[in-house]
This record gives structure tokens, C-alpha cells and sequence, in this order.
């Protein structure tokens, strides 16, 4: 049997935004469909450019598909864009647009960064993306995420409160830890 890795430990298929020496590493385990995740986009984006150097940002896939109809296939969307190199504009894309997506805009999306379609609708139907979605979510599972959006920082857990000033303090604090 096959040992499961530490749900803590970041790993070459994260999406990973800073560098590994940041004193603070931020989690968040989100779903492209969920409204709350997509409201998280805006103070992550802030905490990042301010704190720049000092926070690595790791993101992770939690489709909830029995309350966002549509969510797992966003995941899928994601990962295989991924595999072309533009994870990151299309985690803005799947979250900016959430309320306006559509065929249309998918399909500018694809033109725009030059995505092979044939390629990505191959990886979106591969057993490898089905696999690292679902080793997002047994992670998340593991370090007892519950609903979207959930944050760990440093691996404290953050659910309700990431849009207070909790979560935002706790980032502080250890960045002026160190």
C-alpha cells in the first residue's frame, strides 16, 4: 500500500505561487464554483503583493460537487491548463468570470494564451488529473476541511474567519516572527 504524504508537505504538483524559504506558507483549499472562494481572490491577491517575499501561496482543489454542479470539471479545466503552463491566469479566469462563464468565454481564454484544445481535452479526461484532484481533497479531508474556502497558515486552520482580520494577523504575526 501506497503511503499518503504528509497533508502539510508542499509537493511538485501544487500550484505554488512565492518561494520555499518564505517564512509564511499560506494553503488554500477552494472550488471554482463555490461564491466564497471567489470572493477570497481579491484579499489573497492584496496579501500577496504586499507581503510579496514573505508568504508562499500553495493552491489546492476542493470541488464541493454536490453544492456547486459543475465544480469537479472546473478543477479538471484547471489542471489540465496547467499541464500547458497557465494554471495561474486560469485560476483568475474561473474566478473573475464565475458568475459569467460561459462557452464563450472559455473558448477566448484558450485562443488568448494559445492552449492546444486537442491536448487539453485529453489531459482533462486523464487518470492523472483525476488523481491529483483527488489527492487535493484527501489532503484536505485530512487536515479537516469542511467547506470552501478553507486556508491553513503554517498550518493553522482558517474556515469561517478567513475574511476577518484573524487569518490576515496570524499571517502578520509569523511573518514578524522571523
Amino acid at each position: 500500500m501506497e503511503k499518503s504524504r504528509n497533508a502539510l508537505e508542499i509537493t511538485s504538483d501544487d500550484h505554488v505561487a512565492g518561494e520555499a524559504s518564505a517564512p509564511v506558507t499560506l494553503i488554500q483549499y477552494a472550488d471554482y464554483r463555490c461564491p466564497f472562494s471567489a470572493q477570497a481572490l481579491r484579499p489573497i491577491e492584496q496579501t500577496l503583493n504586499e507581503l510579496r517575499d514573505k508568504v508562499r501561496f500553495v493552491y489546492r482543489q476542493f470541488p464541493l460537487v454536490q453544492l456547486h454542479p459543475g465544480s469537479y470539471e472546473l478543477s479538471q479545466f484547471a489542471e489540465a491548463v496547467a499541464k500547458q503552463g497557465h494554471f495561474w491566469r486560469a485560476h483568475e479566469l474561473l474566478f473573475n468570470a464565475q458568475q459569467s462563464l460561459d462557452d464563450q468565454t472559455l473558448g477566448d481564454f484558450l485562443t488568448r494564451f494559445k492552449i492546444d484544445e486537442s491536448k487539453l481535452n485529453h489531459d482533462m479526461k486523464s487518470e492523472e488529473i483525476k488523481a491529483k484532484i483527488a489527492r487535493d481533497m484527501e489532503t484536505g479531508r485530512e487536515l479537516g476541511v469542511k467547506k470552501t474556502p478553507t486556508f491553513l497558515v503554517n498550518g493553522k486552520l482558517f474556515q469561517d474567519e478567513w475574511h476577518q482580520s484573524g487569518m490576515r494577523d496570524q499571517i502578520l504575526s509569523a511573518v514578524n516572527a522571523r
